[in-house]
Order: C-alpha cells, then sequence, then structure tokens
C-alpha cells in the first residue's frame, strides 16, 4: 500500500511541495486527525469551565495549576527523545527493505547456469525458481499481516500453485517444533546437485557460484524474520510515547489563558493555534515512527508483500521462457560513428547539457611562464635548521615547448644569466634578495666566533693561506660539522690571490665586512649560540684584505674602529680595499660573472 509521490515532486516549483499538503491517503492529517480533535475537546471543556463555571476561590487554584504547569513543562526532552527514536526505526525500516527477496538475479543465473533444452532441463530450472518463491512466501505468511490473510493454511499455498501435493506430503513428513523455511532451499540444492551430476552444469566454478547466490537469497529472508522476532525494545517505544502524550496532557492545563494579570499581555484568540500546531509537528513525528516501526502491516505505506510474491514467480517464469535467446548479431546504428550521440525529441533536445567537466576548467588561465624555479626553503634536521642556499642559474628551468632549443630543454642546467633575456636576470636577482633577507634574519642566532661559513666552489679553499697564517686566525674559515651553503658563489676561488697582515683594528674590520657578507649568504643555525655585539680577534691575526684586479684608485674610508697601541696604522691603499670590498661583493652579487682576487700584503 505504498504511496507514490515521486512524479509529483519531479521538478521542483512553487506549488509543487504545496500541492503535496492537500493530499489524504498516507497524510499527516489522516495520521493525527483524531488524537487532535479528542485534544482540542478537552481543552474547550476545560476552558468552558474556567471561564464560565468556576467560582473566583477556585479559579485561583486553577490558575495555580496552570503556572505551575507551565513552568516546569520544558523539563520533558520531547524534542531529543524523539529525534533518537525515529532516526533508529527509520535505520532499521531501511534495512528490511533491503533485505527483501528478490527474484532477478537468482533466476537469471539459474537459467545460464542449468544448461539444456530439453523438457527435463526445463523443469529443473522451473522447479528451482518456484522453490525460491515458496519459500519466501513461507516467510512473509510469519510475519505479514497481509499475506497471512492470503495464505492462512498450508492447504492455500497448495491450491495457489505455490507448492504441489506431492512436495505438501514431503514437507509435512519432516517433523519439528521450529518453522521449515530451509525445506524448500533444501529441495533447490539438491536439484542444483543432481544437474552438476547430470552434467547440466558446465564447470564446479559456475556450481559453486549458484549455491552461493541462493546461499545469499535465503539470508535476506531470515534477516527479515529476524527483524521480526527482534523488534525496537519495548520500553523505548513506550518512554518516547508516554513522553510525547504526556507534555500534551499538561499543555491541556499550561496553555489556557488567565485572567490573573490585570494587564493583558496577549490575546485571548480562545483556539490555541500555536499549541495546535505544535501537536500536530509532535504527534505527527511518532506517527512516522509507528508506521516505520513494522512496514509488512498494512498501513498506507507499507510494503506490498503480496504484490512481491506474484512479481518474484512471474518475473521468474518469464526468465526461464527467454532460456538462450537473443536477438541477432548485427552491426549497430553506430558502427560508423567515432562520438556516437543517441537523438533526442525536440522537446528534450532543448534542454542544455552539463558533461563531466571539472570546476576549474573553465578558470581563466595567464599567459603561460617561460620559466620554473626550484623553491627555496629551510629544512630543519638533528636541531639544525639548513637552508637550500642562493639561487643558482641551473636553477631556473625553461618551460619545454616555449620556443626554446633542444639543447635547453633536455639540458636546462646549461641555461646562464648572460645567455637568458632580461626577466631571466630580474627573477634570478629577486630569488637571491629573497634569500639573503632570510638569511639575515637567521644570522641573528649565529656567533662570529663560532662561524661556519666557507668558501666553496674549490676544493681548495683559500689555498694560498699559509698554514702558519691559519694557525693564528681564531676565526676560521671552514667548519665541517656545519652544512651551510657558500658565503659567495659569485666569484671562482681559484682566482683568489693573496692575503696581506694588518693591525688588529683593521683586521677585526675586515671580518666586520666578512660579517656583514654572511648575513647575506649564511644559513640559519638553531644550534649556534646567542650573538655578541662585539668580537676581539688575535693581536697575531691576518687581515683579509679583498681587492680588484685592475687596483682602481677608491676613495678612502676611515676605519669605524679606534687604532689599537699594540698594532701599526694601517695603509691607505689597505683601507681602499677595505672599501673595495664591500663594493665589490654587491656588485658580485648582482653579476656572478665578475671575479675578486685575494692577496697577501705586507705590513
Amino acid at each position: 500500500m505504498t504511496v507514490t509521490y515521486t512524479f509529483n515532486v519531479a521538478t521542483s516549483k512553487f506549488l509543487t511541495f504545496h500541492r503535496l499538503l492537500f493530499r489524504w491517503k498516507g497524510s499527516v492529517w489522516k495520521a493525527v486527525w483524531m488524537e487532535l480533535l479528542i485534544w482540542c475537546v478537552l481543552y474547550a471543556c476545560l476552558s468552558i469551565m474556567y471561564r464560565l463555571i468556576l467560582v473566583k476561590h477556585h479559579k485561583e487554584i486553577f490558575e495555580n495549576i496552570c503556572i505551575f504547569f507551565n513552568e516546569h513543562s520544558s523539563f520533558i526532552p520531547v524534542t531529543f527523545m524523539l529525534g533518537f527514536y525515529v532516526s533508529a526505526v527509520f535505520n532499521r525500516w531501511r534495512q528490511v527493505f533491503d533485505n527483501i527477496g528478490w527474484i532477478d538475479q537468482p533466476s537469471l543465473q539459474i537459467t545460464q547456469s542449468i544448461r539444456g533444452e530439453d523438457e527435463r532441463s526445463k523443469m529443473i530450472r522451473r522447479n528451482c525458481i518456484r522453490y525460491l518463491v515458496l519459500m519466501e512466501a513461507l516467510v512473509f505468511r510469519d510475519i505479514s499481516t497481509l499475506v497471512r490473510r492470503r495464505f492462512p493454511t498450508m492447504n492455500h499455498l497448495v491450491t495457489s500453485g505455490l507448492m504441489t501435493a506431492r512436495e505438501f506430503e514431503e514437507f509435512e513428513k519432516v517433523s519439528t517444533p521450529h518453522a521449515k523455511y530451509w525445506r524448500p532451499i533444501q529441495w533447490l540444492l539438491s536439484l542444483v546437485t543432481l544437474a552438476w551430476d547430470e552434467k547440466r552444469i558446465k564447470g564446479e566454478v559456475i556450481y559453486v557460484s549458484l549455491v552461493d547466490r541462493i546461499a545469499v537469497f535465503r539470508a535476506k529472508l531470515i534477516n527479515m524474520f529476524l527483524f521480526d522476532w527482534v523488534p525496537v525494545p519495548l520500553v523505548y517505544t513506550q518512554v518516547v510515547h508516554l513522553t510525547v502524550y504526556s507534555y500534551f496532557v499538561i499543555a491541556l492545563f499550561s496553555r489556557q489563558y488567565l485572567d490573573r494579570d490585570p494587564v493583558k499581555k496577549s490575546i485571548d484568540l480562545y483556539i490555541p493555534i500555536m499549541t495546535m500546531l505544535q501537536f500536530t509537528f509532535f504527534i505527527g513525528w511518532v506517527k512516522v515512527a509507528e508506521v516505520l516501526l513494522n512496514p509488512l502491516g498494512e498501513d498506507d505505506d507499507d510494503f506490498e508483500s503480496n504484490w512481491i510474491i506474484d512479481r518474484n514467480l512471474q518475473v521468474g517464469f518469464s526468465v526461464e521462457e527467454c532460456y538462450d535467446q537473443y536477438p541477432p548479431i548485427d552491426r549497430d546504428t553506430f558502427w560508423s560513428e567515432k562520438t556516437p550521440e543517441p537523438l533526442y525529441t525536440a522537446e528534450s533536445a532543448l534542454r542544455p547539457a552539463n558533461p563531466q567537466v571539472g570546476s576549474c576548467a573553465r578558470m581563466f588561465s595567464p599567459p603561460e611562464p617561460s620559466f620554473m624555479v626550484r623553491p627555496q626553503r629551510a629544512t630543519h634536521s638533528s636541531c639544525r635548521s639548513m637552508w637550500d642556499g642562493e639561487a643558482q642559474p641551473e636553477y631556473i628551468v625553461p618551460v619545454i615547448g616555449n620556443n626554446l632549443s633542444s639543447s635547453q630543454q633536455s639540458l636546462p642546467h646549461i641555461v646562464l644569466p648572460s645567455e637568458s633575456t632580461h626577466s631571466f636576470k630580474t627573477l634570478v636577482k629577486k630569488i637571491r634578495n629573497g634569500g639573503r633577507r632570510l638569511s639575515a634574519i637567521a644570522f641573528r642566532n649565529r656567533t662570529p666566533t663560532h662561524d661556519g661559513r666557507r668558501v666553496e666552489g674549490s676544493n681548495d679553499n683559500l689555498s694560498n693561506i699559509s698554514s702558519s697564517d691559519c694557525a693564528s686566525i681564531s676565526v676560521p674559515f671552514s667548519s665541517p660539522a656545519r652544512q651551510t651553503p657558500p658565503i659567495y658563489k659569485g666569484a671562482c676561488p681559484s682566482k683568489l690571490q693573496g692575503l696581506e697582515s694588518g693591525c688588529c683594528d683593521e683586521t677585526s674590520e675586515v671580518m666586520d665586512q666578512i660579517r656583514i657578507h654572511g648575513k647575506r649568504h649564511s644559513a640559519p643555525d638553531c644550534s649556534a649560540p646567542p650573538p655578541r655585539h662585539e668580537s676581539f680577534c688575535s693581536a697575531e691575526m691576518l687581515p683579509v684584505i679583498l681587492e680588484e684586479k685592475d687596483k682602481t684608485p677608491l676613495p678612502s674610508v676611515r676605519s669605524r674602529r679606534p687604532s689599537s697601541d699594540s698594532t701599526s696604522a694601517v695603509s691607505d691603499a689597505t683601507v681602499r680595499g677595505i672599501d673595495a670590498v664591500k663594493n665589490d661583493m654587491e656588485d658580485a652579487s648582482s653579476s656572478p660573472s665578475k671575479s675578486l682576487s685575494v692577496r697577501r700584503t705586507s705590513d
């Protein structure tokens, strides 16, 4: 008796769902009208008694009762309990529907597994299908009132044709106090085994698959019987119904209009419209649970049990009648079409199609970039933070297909700044400047006397420095324990020329220049101690002077630190060399092709 309204809501329009409110069969009005009528009559009787019959003293007592119920009616958790109860009942209703035995798949498999066009093969196939329907009828007549009314006894099953007289005799031979739903399935499996013995089933795999399909059909029917045997706990159903109906019994008093207040704060409508709406909603919610609790009954929305039995028998025999029947094998209509598309009617063709396309497929895309770059990021391991290093030309990879030569596409690392465009130089410069800023921030965690920087690019770093000179330098130029990027990659270390000794103050200033340069290129190190604001070097330390090869005269720069008494004043050329360090390194950072040299000078 299922009420079907799916066609009426096929399209969402303004009045689509409003029309459903005026339907009677299976509606909320049909479910709650009796309870709502009784409640309204009781409410009217109490209201008339309060207004016309009770005296003043009795009115005060009635008003006190109404106020008490109104203040404490919110203690009843109606919404909470109804929500959980209806959810549990609906899930159970869905499981019952999923376990209805449909004959389609078993009948198809029986027809294709048991081969043979003779009469005996046909009888085996038809009896197998009929035994499945017979088992379903035996189960339904014990759990559905509709089927029980149709087949009140086993003789009615014989009369209806689902069971023959000989089968009924075999069925009655088994004496057991339990239900004998398994008996038709046993006959069915015996017939399948007989067909296997008579070579009507080709292969063990087909035989096992057919037996498994029959077992699945039986398991679904047994699940339906178990749902009927073990329903929702009775106490749960009682609590929910008691809660809802008690709430509206209290509402008969709590929703009464009282004359106690001298100043009327509400309109006396005589009819409690809002309470009636609330009653319809909550009682209708309860009725939904009552209908779903047993879907095999006789409600408007219960399952069509008798129709399911009839349909399974008819479909099963129809499938068997079509044994080994198929149309001739011909070329289809779309044989010569690469992209076949069936035709539409004139009305359906006007509806625009929405193909399966990604949501970002039509997003606006900017012009394709010419290059791709390697990301510059910090990696943390063993309590140390190592920077990827400043960008190199080989980190810039051209995009394949952007009018580049084959050598550039196969070997992207050969692209040099001198051979690239102006945009390429700008991109490299921006990446380097970004790395310097991050390195300068991370350099605050380093200590000058533990500077782990070293000049990379050559196996012999600062090879022109003698071992005696290196022994007197308190700040090491190489620290294998620290994995940091090079101090400067713009110049080739093999072109360094020498060192020139100087006073401690000038040496400190030179080291300050190196520290400034290191702030640009050194990597962050989380294991280094806090930075010092002053650094003192040994008196015997050899200064490092960086000069240009052409020795171009530069304006003199005064030392930032006062000279020590134990050291001699630095020469003007040395000061100019110190100033050249800053300018030269800034130029080298933007032009890697420019090289610097280091030479050793005399005091």
